[in-house]
């Protein structure tokens, strides 16, 4: 409860990566994620029997896989992606299309990549109560990697990556991306940075700040 009040009243909330969902759920925010969950859970040990058991094959199917483009994606599909998923990005730069117009966009170039591992993306649903605008989103592009691996890249074209949402008096900016992984941060942490800079904000003197200790 006080953080939605810190929102309402004109605070700036920012949510990177896996803490999008929580911001989601706690502000309802009209947004929805587009990509798969991932599988999680303890290994049993039958799990572990055919983990053994995959892993004695691996080395050959790899090899198998390397021969042909066809079967480098079934190998990977079967071994390396969940089944039950069409998406695998396991640390991946993407290229991604940014708006310098909006306020957490100031500086970015139209297109700079994000890194994403693990991560989701966002597609946006109709709001009465709530005005997001898209400030990056991956392009509609067949090829959206600049560098890494990348499967179901369908799944992300034109969605969603950071989105700006106004709550009450405040903002929440969501983050479905890294923007502040390692030294990627040099290429999008203006991002973070401008997130936090349009925040409210009042000149604080040198004696009311000793004051706060």
């Amino acid at each position: 409860m006080k953080l939605r009040r810190f929102v309402e009243d004109g605070g700036t909330l920012v949510a990177l990566g896996s803490a999008v969902e929580t911001a989601r759920s706690l502000f309802n925010l009209p947004i929805e994620p587009v990509l798969p969950a991932r599988r999680t859970g303890l290994m049993t040990s039958t799990t572990r029997r055919q983990s053994r058991i995959t892993a004695t094959e691996a080395d050959q199917q790899l090899r198998d896989a390397f021969r042909s483009p066809s079967q480098l994606a079934r190998a990977l599909r079967e071994r390396v992606v969940d089944p039950t998923s069409v998406f695998y990005s396991p640390g991946t730069l993407l290229k991604q299309e940014h708006n310098p117009e909006h306020p957490v966009g100031y500086g970015m170039p139209d297109d700079w990549p994000v890194f994403f591992r693990f991560d989701q993306a966002y597609r946006l649903s109709p709001s009465f109560d709530i005005d997001s605008e898209v400030v990056s989103r991956y392009p509609n592009d067949d090829d959206m990697v600049a560098s890494g691996w990348l499967l179901g890249d369908d799944l992300l074209r034109n969605q969603a990556n950071v989105v700006s949402s106004q709550v009450g008096d405040g903002t929440v900016v969501t983050m479905g991306s890294q923007v502040a992984f390692r030294t990627q941060t040099r290429g999008t942490f203006k991002l973070l940075f401008n997130a936090i800079f349009q925040g409210p904000a009042d000149p604080v003197s040198a004696p009311d700040l000793e004051a706060l200790d």
